[in-house]
């Protein structure tokens, strides 16, 4: 791999791609969500498109509306359904990471998104599936278990947690 210059860099997709990767993953529905016969209305399409419909399409038939869809398109370098597994996004985001860091390249990787939105699922994993984080630290610890005899290796890792709380407004007697 090349070194990042200019904000452009060479990356897993190769020559004049971009160094930062956006993906997004759609988490399945709860269970009380499910319960409550809530219907997803997010959609993955060719593993880059996330299709968001509008849950009122259809009731409208007849105005400056009719026949129009609102349902909205975003693309991303990646984007995973709820079917996903934690390997596959390991796979497609953060591993060949591993390789530029141990080149001696910064890199970093950042879950956003408001609670409940599956960021600590996908980032720590749950019991018999790691997440990204923990699968990307035994790949780095491996790869610096062979090239440790070639060079010398320092590690630093940082890992923040940012919440937002919010404050309660008093009520005011």
């Amino acid at each position: 791999s090349r070194p990042v210059s200019g904000g452009r860099g060479s990356m897993a997709d190769g020559e004049g791609a971009s160094s930062i990767k956006v993906a997004v993953r759609v988490r399945p529905l709860a269970a009380r969500e499910k319960a409550a016969g809530i219907a997803s209305i997010v959609n993955v399409l060719e593993g880059k498109t996330v299709v968001v419909m509008d849950p009122l399409d259809g009731n409208i038939v007849y105005g400056p509306g009719a026949n129009r869809t609102r349902e909205k398109q975003y693309s991303f370098d990646h984007a995973f359904d709820e079917h996903e597994t934690q390997e596959a996004i390991f796979n497609q985001t953060t591993k060949n990471l591993v390789e530029h860091v141990l080149s001696g390249l910064n890199c970093t990787v950042f879950a956003y998104g408001p609670t409940g939105s599956g960021k600590t699922h996908t980032m720590t994993g749950v019991a018999g599936q790691l997440g990204v984080m923990p699968l990307t630290l035994e790949r780095l610890f491996t790869r610096m278990q062979v090239i440790r005899r070639m060079i010398r290796i320092r590690t630093r890792i940082i890992i923040i947690r940012i919440m937002q709380r919010r404050r309660r407004r008093r009520r005011r007697r």
